[in-house]
């Protein structure tokens, strides 16, 4: 179609009329669909209407039901008036008849693009029926996540439970974190605190501890709301029985930097006493150095029974373990007592290396 930039006025519409004649003696009907959707993206002018009508007769003839509805989908975005609601129906039930789930919930999206806020929400059901009924959950992932991209005005809070209710039932935990994290992205209105406690108790059922707190990690920044204290108590629960501690680290690496609320000081305080549990020093080191600037966020009075309880902790710790442990939190020690508390800290640890070297 090259050819067609250099053309104007009538010759262009005469030669875009000649081709569509061209086209629809095409056999083969995968080369007559791309030749009819390259014609309709260059038609204007006076007969634009007429050679639009002309293309979708076209459309219309293909017998491949996906051939048939790539090529009315082509057409829709040329389209204006009732024209276009007249070519979506067609495309619609053409898309309807294709038997494979997924070509024709590829199909139904491709059509979605192309509808205003009104109609989507009157196909998107019909979208999320098909897409439910792909077997492949990869497949149906992928399309999952595609749906929740598209605008859909009123009916988007619909649509995103819907597609929560059919991301749960992904057995594969891989692709049901995929949809998860477009879901949640993509929450706002009304019931984005409903939903995303949902999300929440899905991502709780996840049983790979790396899967699970890969999904945590993108639903704790998006909680809010007058829930969002309750949520996040209820996160730090389901951090604290991850068995692998490098992974809980991660988790509550997340949960610490979106702490806030009223109960900042007492979720705080859980995660220091799950910190402090940890047995590698490395990770444990790791998840102290996350929560120092935050300790410091803490009232005066709620540092100083932290910090009398980490006294207490340390009591039972070897000394490896503890001098790890004083070495990331003397910025602390420091805020807390000045420059006498390190001075009689490193005292006290040059009499003990003494007394028991």
């Amino acid at each position: 179609m090259s050819i067609v930039s250099n053309l104007g006025g009538t010759k262009k519409e005469e030669f875009m009329e000649k081709a569509l004649n061209t086209a629809s003696k095409i056999k083969d009907e995968g080369m007559r669909t791309q030749v009819i959707s390259s014609i309709v993206s260059n038609l204007d002018g006076t007969k634009e209407e007429k050679l639009m009508e002309k293309a979708l007769d076209e459309a219309s003839r293909i017998q491949g039901e996906y051939m048939k509805a790539q090529a009315l989908s082509s057409i829709i975005p040329n389209l204006a008036g009732t024209k276009k609601d007249e070519v979506i129906g067609k495309a619609l039930d053409t898309a309807a008849k294709i038997q494979n789930k997924h070509l024709k919930t590829l199909m139904l999206l491709s059509l979605v693009s192309s509808l205003d806020e009104t109609k989507k929400g009157e196909v998107i059901g019909k979208i999320i029926d098909a897409a439910s009924s792909i077997q492949d959950e990869h497949l149906r992932a992928q399309t999952l996540s595609s749906i929740v991209l598209n605008r859909y005005g009123p009916k988007k809070d619909e649509v995103m439970e819907k597609t929560l209710d059919e991301a749960s039932g992904i057995r594969n935990e891989y692709w049901k974190v995929q949809v998860l994290s477009s879901i949640v992205s993509n929450l706002d209105g009304t019931k984005k605190e409903e939903l995303m406690e949902k999300a929440l108790d899905t991502a709780s059922k996840i049983r790979d501890e790396r899967l699970r707190t890969h999904a945590l990690s993108f639903i704790i920044p998006n909680l809010d709301g007058q829930k969002k204290e309750k949520n996040m108590e209820k996160v730090l629960d389901m951090t604290v029985h991850i068995q692998d501690e490098y992974i809980m680290a991660q988790a509550m690496s997340s949960i610490i930097t979106n702490l806030d609320g009223t109960k900042k000081d007492e979720v705080m305080r859980k995660a220091l006493d799950e910190a402090f549990r940890i047995q590698n020093n490395d990770i444990r080191a790791y998840v102290l150095k996350i929560m120092l600037p935050h300790l410091r966020s803490l009232s005066i009075t709620n540092l100083y029974s932290w910090w009398r309880r980490t006294i207490q902790i340390q009591a039972g710790r070897t000394r490896n373990d503890s001098l790890v442990d004083v070495t990331i939190l003397i910025p602390d020690i420091h805020y807390l007592g000045g420059e006498e508390a390190l001075i009689e800290i490193s005292q006290a640890i040059e009499d003990v290396s003494r007394w028991w070297p």
